[in-house]
């Protein structure tokens, strides 16, 4: 199967922010391209996403790049 949805950020930011308290961890057991944990990036929750795809890895990467985060802390 492949990931095909990529969520609107702003809309998950608000997401995040109302159902993960501060110090809250946002967890996203099939990461994709990181459609979650940029705006748990940006809403300052820690967060944890996991994906076995390369092709999404990738993008994940260049979306944390594009937003201006470092990708240092993905792997």
């Amino acid at each position: 199967l492949r990931h095909v949805t990529r969520a609107k950020s702003a809309g998950l930011c608000q997401l995040v922010i109302a159902y993960c308290r501060r110090g809250g961890l946002v967890l996203d057991p099939c990461a994709g391209t990181g459609s979650f944990l940029l705006p748990a990036e940006r809403a300052g929750r820690p967060w944890l996403g996991y994906e076995i795809d390369g092709d999404q890895i990738a993008r994940c990467h260049a979306l944390f790049r594009e937003a201006g985060y470092s990708i240092e802390r993905l792997a």
